[in-house]
């Protein structure tokens, strides 16, 4: 109806299998050529167009026409076949692809589509278009489950943007994917240093049941920098040295090769996973964080940011020596964990500003006190002389003093004090811990 309350709607007009030439009027109508090599011309009005079968000639004429595809009644549907004009007003192609199999089928913005005057691309199923970035933003919608961009031009989408899987160039690609009406689910970019923003939504109309949803970046190789947008983000870095910053929820971050990373996770409960022996600087931002690495370098800044923050890292399946004391990790880390069978050394100042330690062997690096609530399987202490107050810890522990005058007093299981040299104090605590001099 339009305001005056006149119907702008006109009855089905429909063909024949037979050869037709299909006339529509100044209301929007459905019209339908079925089989053989028809030629509709739409008249005024919002119309839709089905050609059929055939190899047929559409035009949409005046008003903002939708030519519609339906390739799951056979490949005689494909828009490929025919010859298609928009005319006057916002027009849209729309190809319904089959769900099943894998195989996709890719329509070629270069001349692969025998479109004019078309303004939005919609599709579906097992489908998927490839372009330039100039190609693609000669549309004001572009829907589609699969988008593959060809150059290195900035993507930069204004209009209605809905991709599934988007994949840019090799070469170093460039996308702000920050529009209000751009939802994007996985990006994968090619070798080249990126630069990326993400978008702040993943899928345009998710169902109930889709409440957890998060964007996935793939960069691959390159000097990439990533910026997440407002929506949780997966960002996945083969290698380079790599700039990367999450959204305000909670991210995943998982780094290969050996590049130098920059990291800042934002806000939420973010988890990065770092397999690599580059520079790294973390900064995990507010919420509880957790941070896995591989290898803790000397030049390494790690900062766990505000929350209840864990760092975790592997000193393998040897017993050898792991020296961070060089290390600048931030007191904000609330947890320090380790796996593997090496000796982690830490100073007391360090050890101070974390309040649980889940290290499987530690060594003190300096003198000093230090008061434990989680203790290691063995604790070594410095050459200086400790106080070591074990008295909250319910875990059976060995501790060897050194030369200094040590104190220690054991937690409430069954602990090994050994005291070593220099005049050192050993006290049970009342538990099943056993002082033992040597």
């Amino acid at each position: 109806m339009n305001p005056n309350g006149v119907s702008t709607v006109g009855p089905p007009i429909n063909g024949t299998p037979g050869v037709d030439t299909l006339t529509g009027t100044n209301l929007g109508e459905v019209i339908s050529g079925f089989g053989s090599n028809d030629t509709i011309n739409a008249g005024g009005g919002d119309d839709t167009l089905i050609g059929g079968a055939g190899n047929d000639t559409l035009n949409g004429e005046d008003g903002d026409d939708l030519f519609t595809f339906d390739l799951t009644f056979g490949p005689d549907e494909d828009p490929r076949l025919d010859t298609i004009n928009g005319g006057a007003g916002t027009d849209t192609v729309r190809v319904i692809g089959s769900n099943q199999g894998f195989e996709i089928t890719t329509y070629d913005l270069a001349g692969g589509l025998p479109i004019t005057s078309i303004e939005g691309l919609e599709l579906s199923g097992n489908l998927g278009l490839i372009g330039t970035v100039a190609q693609v933003n000669a549309f004001s919608t572009i829907v589609t489950p699969n988008l593959r961009i060809t150059d290195n031009a900035l993507l930069d989408p204004t209009g209605r943007f809905e991709v599934t899987q988007l994949s840019l160039a090799n070469g170093g690609a460039r996308a702000n994917l920050s529009g209000p009406n751009v939802f994007v689910l996985n990006i994968v970019s090619g070798d080249g240093d990126d630069n990326i923003i993400g978008p702040d939504g993943a899928i345009a109309n998710p169902n109930p049941n889709q409440t957890d949803i998060e964007v996935g970046i793939d960069v691959r190789f390159g000097n990439d920098t990533v910026v997440a947008g407002n929506i949780r983000t997966r960002i996945i870095s083969q290698g380079g040295n790599n700039h990367f910053t999450g959204s305000a929820f909670a991210d995943s971050f998982l780094l290969f090769g050996d590049g130098d990373n920059t990291l800042i996770g934002g806000g939420g409960n973010d988890t990065i996973r770092v397999f690599g022996n580059g520079r790294l600087n973390i900064s995990g931002g507010e919420g509880d964080d957790t941070v896995e690495v591989t290898v803790i370098g000397a030049d390494d800044i790690i900062s766990g940011g505000a929350g209840i923050d864990r760092l975790t890292f592997d000193t393998g399946s040897g017993f050898d020596n792991f020296d961070l004391t060089g290390v600048a990790i931030s007191g904000d880390f609330e947890i320090i964990a380790s796996l593997g069978q090496g000796n982690v050394i830490l100073s007391v100042a360090q050890l101070q500003a974390i309040q649980r330690v889940e290290l499987r062997f530690l060594q003190l690096a300096d003198g000093g006190a230090i008061t434990l609530t989680a203790a290691p399987i063995q604790l070594r202490l410095s050459t200086q002389g400790n106080q070591v107050d074990l008295g909250a810890v319910t875990t059976s522990v060995v501790v060897f003093g050194n030369r200094g005058n040590d104190t220690i007093i054991s937690g409430s299981n069954f602990d090994q004090l050994i005291g070593d040299n220099g005049d050192d104090r050993l006290f049970g605590n009342g538990g099943d811990g056993q002082p033992v001099w040597r």
